[in-house]
């Protein structure tokens, strides 16, 4: 067989397909999907858009019924059998037609008419906006009526589906009881007044069946204290027992961890350490801390998992003093020590020079346990050892110092320095008197 017939029998071959098509499809109404009625999210409305031929050679009345398999909260979860509530769809051929009259999740359009010989191109469903949050499956059929009476049917074509999937809200309570599901889990918040919060997140799957947790806020003086030697306490007023019970049976270990956040406030963390903090929980003897926990000193949270149940409480330590405190300034009392150290030599000087003039008496000075003795006036001689008053003077005013010296390791060394210097200048004021006494 040569290209030639080949080319002829393939020709032959597509007009009699396309024949027995057409064939097919006279005297029918046929019903296509050119786009979806697809929703991207919850609470939004979509628009299909179809093509309908009316291959009958007649003018129809036209009825559609627009069928909804749904799940979400308007049909309490049953995929079937939607009754319509919170769904609100129409239908364009030449007018827009609102479906109504939900049953079992199917709805009527009609009062439109079908042309003879006639496709639509731009057939459309549209639903309503905000719509009901869940899973949708749209199936449209469409059927017309001639006037004598024959009834022509499209087959159902689906439109749409998926998109907007339904997610049951997380059970929720502000007062320390929560029951929560194995689908969604449950939050429950405990506040005491003036103590702080405390905030248990179950997740989803950690739970088989509906389990009951309760917090009970405990008093710390009821309770063991932690070991002294640990240097911790307990943050007063964070100290909390949390229980669950599942068809009245105590539940103590879950399929997953569970979140507990600790809220403080200033005055029960004063002057203790915040990145000390650590949620602790009691094993029957001692408080166990929960490596874990994470401390967000701006929000005031201490942040742990667990998957088990006991007392759980909140222990830190006493902050280091701060390091300008650590360095305390130098009494009072031992920078007058220190003046008068410095004052020495010029005593000595005035003293010296008083004695060398002889017109003046030695200072007065402080009295002591041997006051005569210190008493005696310094009279000018031509003896070569400085007048008792003088020295007594001198004495005095070292006398001074030495009194108020105690065990401070650097007035020691000051003291010492002190009388190296004393010691030096009076050699020299000794050297320079008999110097003047020989002239």
């Amino acid at each position: 067989m040569n290209k030639l017939s080949k080319n002829l029998l393939l020709l032959v071959a597509v007009f009699l397909v396309n024949f027995g098509f057409a064939q097919a499809q006279a005297n029918q109404l046929v019903l296509s999907v050119n786009k979806e009625c697809t929703i991207q999210s919850s609470g939004e409305n979509c628009v299909a858009e179809l093509t309908l031929a009316n291959n009958t050679g007649k003018t129809l009345e036209g009825e559609a019924s627009l069928h909804i398999d749904y799940q979400g909260p308007c049909s309490n979860d049953q995929l079937a059998d939607f009754d319509g509530e919170g769904i609100g769809a129409r239908f364009f051929i030449n007018d827009w037609l609102n479906f109504s009259g939900w049953e079992n999740g199917t709805s009527k359009a009609s009062g439109f008419t079908i042309a003879k010989n006639e496709t639509q191109t731009k057939l459309k469903i549209e639903t309503v906006p905000n719509l009901c949050p869940g899973e949708y499956s749209f199936i449209l059929e469409i059927k017309g009526t001639a006037e004598s009476g024959e009834e022509y049917t499209t087959p159902p074509v689906i439109s749409g589906g998926g998109g907007g999937y339904y997610t049951p809200p997380v059970p929720t309570t502000g007062n320390g009881e929560v029951t929560a599901t194995p689908g969604q889990g449950g939050i429950t918040t405990l506040t005491i007044l003036n103590q702080g919060q405390i905030k248990l997140i179950v997740p989803a799957g950690a739970v088989p069946e509906n389990t009951t947790f309760t917090i009970k806020a405990m008093d710390a003086d009821s309770i063991n204290q932690p070991d002294p030697g640990s240097g911790l306490f307990l943050i007063d007023g964070l100290v909390y027992e949390i229980k669950a019970q599942m068809n009245g049976e105590s539940v103590t270990d879950f399929n997953k961890f569970l979140t507990l956040i600790f809220t403080y406030n200033e005055e029960q963390t004063e002057g203790t350490d915040e990145s000390s903090l650590k949620i602790h929980w009691w094993n029957g003897t001692e408080w166990v801390g929960i490596e874990n926990s994470q401390v967000n000193a701006n929000d005031n949270t201490v942040t742990c998992s667990i998957n088990h149940f006991t007392v759980f409480a909140l222990l830190g330590s006493e902050a280091e003093p701060a390091e300008e405190e650590i360095k305390k300034e130098e009494p009072a009392e031992e920078e007058g020590i220190i003046e008068t150290i410095r004052n020495i030599p010029e005593r000595i000087a005035e003293e010296i020079e008083r004695i060398v003039e002889g017109t003046a008496s030695p200072a007065p000075i402080e009295e002591t346990e041997e006051p005569e003795a210190l008493a005696e006036e310094a009279i000018p001689s031509e003896q070569t050892e400085i007048p008792q008053g003088a020295l007594a003077s001198l004495l005095a005013a070292m006398g001074m110092a030495g009194e108020k010296i105690g065990e401070s390791a650097f007035l020691t060394i000051v003291v010492i320095l002190g009388l190296l210097v004393l010691v030096l200048i009076s050699v020299r004021e000794l050297f320079s008197f008999w110097k003047k006494r020989k002239k």
